[in-house]
């Protein structure tokens, strides 16, 4: 950590666009009671920024945003939070890959992974007889948060310059570029 003052402006920053994330579907946007269902804002942010900038969205932060955004939006408390920590670990463990591939490819990996936790956060509650959403609803739901990643990383990127770290260049110790 080069510059704390930046690094912790950066987290503050985060928990703010997260609280956003989990604020904004809560808008009231229709009264029909079949309203379609809004992107998940928080998984795009999460996912966006740990992909640009792994240290500023520390695992506490993330489980905070996903454990509050399901109480809020009354969701089975908890399920999704750990999904969600386990996609952004995913996602941390591999962001150095992620500095060398285009954009492409890293929209179509995040919607992967986003399908398979919604796959399965869908086999849970089937497992636990929970109610589960219909077909229609989730299939919606997927392609609209898939359509919005491209936004959210162009908000990160231009406004908010949040932006991946550049390809490091250098031989490390062995003598290798990575």
């Amino acid at each position: 950590m080069k510059n704390p003052p930046r690094h912790w402006s950066n987290m503050l920053l985060f928990l703010f666009i997260g609280l956003l994330g989990i604020g904004i579907p809560m808008i009231p946007m229709g009264l029909a009671a079949n309203a379609t269902p809004f992107p998940d804002l928080l998984f795009t942010v999460i996912a966006a920024w740990v992909i640009r900038r792994p240290d500023s969205a520390p695992m506490f932060l993330v489980v905070f945003l996903a454990v509050l955004a399901d109480a809020l939006l009354m969701r089975p408390l908890g399920l999704w939070a750990v999904l969600l920590l386990l996609g952004s670990e995913a996602l941390r463990a591999s962001q150095r890959a992620f500095r060398d591939i285009p954009f492409l490819l890293e929209w179509a990996y995040v919607a992967g992974l986003f399908v398979v936790l919604n796959l399965l956060r869908n086999l849970l509650l089937l497992v636990s007889f929970s109610p589960m959403p219909g077909f229609g609803v989730e299939f919606w739901h997927i392609v609209r948060t898939v359509a919005i990643y491209p936004l959210v990383v162009a908000f990160l990127h231009w406004i908010l310059r949040i932006r991946a770290p550049r390809r490091d260049t250098r031989p490390n110790r062995v003598g290798v570029v990575l």
